[in-house]
């Protein structure tokens, strides 16, 4: 793997997407990247196994045409968990109103799958926004794939894989 014109510091190629004539969207978004082969209820999931903080990874998925995953149900919600080897982004977060969380795509957030005791609201006092990383701990089944809230403050310099959703 060989970084090209078109490519950011983190190897990330902005201009990659390619459409198989089934449909099958191909995105090349990373080294460690996997790209699922078939649809989950209508969306295309990317996994970038390399951690980096949240921003940078919704800036990688939004130079694709995607934004950071958000699981809409419990089936995709076992999917990802299925298929991520460590911490991972959830595009979810509250920093315009405290407690208010909203969906990176703009949707209504329809489903959550809070760990014990989340969101806590933890880093109120750092700052008012909080970001959500899905746990990982496969085993132990009543935590992982848990969503927790971390803080922006915090978010700065905390890393951790992500999906991108198309």
């Amino acid at each position: 793997f060989e970084c090209q014109v078109g490519v950011d510091e983190d190897c990330v190629l902005s201009e990659s997407m390619t459409v198989s004539e089934d449909g099958t969207i191909e995105v090349q978004v990373a080294e460690t990247a996997s790209t699922s082969s078939e649809a989950q209820y209508g969306h295309y999931f990317v996994y970038t196994e390399e951690p980096t903080d949240f921003f940078s990874a919704s800036r990688a998925c939004y130079d694709q045409s995607g934004s950071i995953a958000v699981p809409m149900n419990q089936e995709e919600q076992v999917y990802l968990e299925g298929i991520m080897t460590g911490e991972v982004f959830v595009g979810v977060a509250d920093y315009y109103e405290e407690g208010e969380f909203f969906t990176s795509t703009g949707n209504p957030l329809l489903y959550t799958n809070w760990g014990e005791n989340q969101p806590d609201n933890m880093y109120m006092e750092e700052d008012d926004a909080d970001f959500v990383v899905m746990t990982y701990d496969p085993e132990n089944p009543d935590s992982h794939g848990k969503w927790m809230t971390k803080g922006s403050t915090t978010f700065w310099q905390h890393n951790a894989a992500y999906f991108c959703e198309f």
